[in-house]
C-alpha cells in the first residue's frame, strides 16, 4: 500500500501550454491515491490603480470578463480531469491579486500535500514580472513543490537522484516510496561531503538511507559519495551527467546556485532540459 502523500494537490493554472505538463504529471500520480485536486487561477486587476471594493464585492466591474473567462476555462480543465481520473474531486479557485501571495494564501487554507507547478521562461533582468520561485514557495508554505517541465510530457521518470547530506532524509524517503513505485525508477543516492571531517557522517547517512530503501522497495539503487566545494553546483553537474529525470532537493541549501543573483537550480537548466524537481522541506528533526 503506497503512503497517502499525494491525496490533496494544488495546481496553479495560467492556461498556457505549460499547464499541460502539470495536468499530465497529476494523471501519473493518480495511482498514489489522489482524492482532491484544487485548480487555482489568479488574475491581476485590469486597471493599474484599482478602486476600493465594497465589503460584499470580490471583483471590480472591469474584471468581470477576466473572471468569467477564467471560470469557463477552469471548468474545461475540471471536466477533463474528472473524466481522466474517476473518483477524484476537482475544486476551482479564482483569485484576484498578487500571484505568489494568493498561492501561499490558498495553500495555507486548503493544506495540500503537493503543489504542482510548471517551469516558466527564464527571467530577464529587465523584465517587470519575475516567475514564481518554487524553492521559495516550498519554504513559505512548508509544502512539497513539484516543478515540472513541458518537455517531460509522455516521458517516464526512469532515474531519480536524491542528494544525501549528514542526516537521513526522511521526507525524501517517504516520497520516494510513492514516486519510485509508480514509475519503477532507478534511484541514485548522491552523498556529498565538503571536507574529510564530515565525510564519514555523510557516508553513514548514505548507507543508512540505502538500507531503509531496500526494505521498502525493489527498485535498483545506486550510491555515490563525492567531494564538493559547492553543494548545489555539484548536484546540478551530477544530474546532467547521469541524465536524471527528477531530483529530490531541500530548498535553499541544496538548490541556490548563486547568492549574488539569487539563481537556483531550476533557473540554471537549459531550455532543452526535461529535469523535474521536487522541493521538500526537511522535517525539523532532520
Amino acid at each position: 500500500m503506497l503512503p497517502n502523500l499525494c491525496s490533496i494537490i494544488l495546481i496553479p493554472v495560467d492556461f498556457y501550454e505549460n499547464t499541460e505538463a502539470a495536468f499530465e504529471q497529476t494523471v501519473e500520480l493518480a495511482n498514489a491515491g489522489i482524492s482532491c485536486i484544487h485548480l487555482l487561477h489568479i488574475f491581476k486587476p485590469n486597471n493599474i490603480f484599482p478602486q476600493k471594493l465594497n465589503k460584499n464585492e470580490r471583483y471590480h466591474y472591469k474584471d468581470y470578463a477576466s473572471f468569467e473567462d477564467a471560470v469557463k476555462k477552469l471548468n474545461e480543465w475540471k471536466a477533463a480531469m474528472e473524466e481522466t481520473m474517476p473518483g477524484t474531486t476537482v475544486k476551482m479557485h479564482v483569485e484576484r491579486g498578487n500571484v505568489y501571495d494568493k498561492i501561499v494564501e490558498t495553500a495555507k487554507k486548503i493544506g495540500p500535500q503537493v503543489i504542482i507547478m510548471t517551469k516558466k521562461r527564464k527571467h530577464n533582468f529587465f523584465s517587470l514580472i519575475k516567475p514564481i520561485c518554487p524553492d521559495e514557495l516550498s519554504r513559505s508554505t512548508n509544502c512539497p513543490v513539484l516543478n515540472v517541465v513541458k518537455r517531460s510530457i509522455n516521458t517516464r521518470m526512469k532515474t531519480i537522484v536524491v542528494p544525501v547530506r549528514n542526516f537521513i532524509p526522511e521526507r525524501k524517503i517517504a516520497f520516494l516510496a510513492v514516486f519510485a513505485k509508480i514509475f519503477r525508477s532507478k534511484i541514485i543516492l548522491l552523498g556529498l561531503h565538503k571536507s574529510n571531517s564530515d565525510k564519514e557522517q555523510v557516508r553513514k547517512s548514505l548507507l543508512d538511507t540505502y538500507r531503509i530503501l531496500q526494505t521498502v522497495m525493489n527498485n535498483p539503487i545506486e550510491c555515490h559519495l563525492l567531494h564538493h566545494s559547492h553543494f548545489p553546483k555539484a548536484v546540478l553537474n551530477f544530474v546532467k551527467k547521469v541524465n536524471a529525470d527528477i531530483i529530490f532537493v531541500n530548498p535553499e541549501v541544496e538548490t541556490k546556485i548563486s547568492s549574488f543573483n539569487g539563481r537556483h537550480i531550476n533557473e540554471s537548466l537549459g531550455p532543452a532540459s526535461s529535469l523535474n524537481i521536487l522541493y521538500l522541506q526537511p522535517y525539523p528533526l532532520e
